[in-house]
């Protein structure tokens, strides 16, 4: 094993650098979306911690190995210095197939993300996998990609590292363009249904009949003290007298509970917790409002 003395490259930025693009990469960036669809957000966060814990685990290895065993070479050094010869040929081999696993899933996901911010015409289809097209013009970009990134590596770690920070750069760049195009255009999309849908004049149709029905209920309950609200969110205020209006949260936990078992959730609100908050999506259908406030009705005969 050589011992010939190493010279620094890497400055603090580079390390930086290099342990981001490794750890995150192309291939998370474009593929978290699908992962939160597929396991649900809870499923992706999950996964997303155990990920980082496996990572601060490795990092604490290399922390331990690097200035214990300084040489070059990674885990193979450190498998050869350990356990010897074959070890450390099965820890080499190890690396790069699962490298080679990467470097397949890491370039299309560049070409993609590229395709987003550039749009590169689809020229000669090869195959479909998954139901997706596969073309030569995207993975010609891919393919170019790596072996410039290959080359850099040829020529030596300082030039890799330049090129891993204006990669690290560009990544988080996108990743943001990402994040806030997203954003701005799920807003514009929901500003569109809600033009189109007349979400403003639903809200008031869904005010008018919720005041209607809610304001004979006051007539009929002496339980209820006020009903007051804007929109298609109201409160109905639930008083032990009408004439102290004394609050009655013990009645408005049990409406709720007994609402909740029928398919209906409604909230407490207010100081004393004594008013139930009717929030209505605008969404909803006459059908759906109708039901709701039968159970909501319902509730209140049960627990008064």
């Amino acid at each position: 094993m050589s011992t010939q003395n190493l010279e620094k490259s890497f400055k603090t930025k580079d390390v930086f650098a290099m342990a981001f693009g490794t750890m995150i990469g192309w291939g998370w960036i474009m593929l978290s979306g699908q992962w939160a669809a597929s396991a649900g957000m809870i499923g992706a966060i999950l996964a997303y911690v155990v990920g980082a814990l496996l990572c601060i685990f490795v990092g604490l290895i290399y922390s331990e190995l690097t200035p214990a065993i300084p040489f070059t070479g990674g885990d193979v050094v450190f498998a050869y210095k350990s356990m010897g010869y074959w070890p450390s040929v099965f820890a080499g081999l190890a690396t790069a197939l699962a490298y080679l696993g990467v470097a397949a899933w890491e370039g299309p996901a560049f070409s993609t993300a590229l395709n987003y911010v550039v749009p590169i015409p689809k020229i000669g289809k090869l195959w479909t996998i998954q139901e997706s097209d596969v073309y030569v013009s995207i993975s010609l970009v891919a393919i170019i990609a790596s072996i410039i990134i290959t080359y850099l590596n040829y020529r030596g770690a300082k030039q890799t590292a330049i090129f891993q920070t204006i990669a690290t750069v560009g990544l988080i760049a996108v990743g943001l363009v990402f994040l806030t195009g997203g954003a701005f255009a799920a807003g514009l999309k929901v500003a569109e249904i809600m033009e189109k849908e007349d979400y403003p004049g639903k809200a008031l149709k869904i005010s008018e009949k919720c005041f209607e029905v809610m304001g004979q209920w006051k007539e009929k309950y002496d339980i209820i003290g006020d009903v007051r609200g804007l929109g298609s969110m109201l409160g109905v205020e639930f008083v032990k007298d009408r004439e102290t209006k004394e609050p009655n949260s013990e009645l408005v936990s049990n409406i709720i509970n007994y609402a909740a078992h029928h398919g209906l959730l409604l909230e407490a609100a207010g100081v004393h917790n004594n008013v139930i908050r009717f929030l209505c999506p605008l969404c909803v259908t006459d059908a759906q409002l109708e039901k709701g406030l039968e159970i909501f009705e319902e509730a209140i005969k049960a627990c008064i």
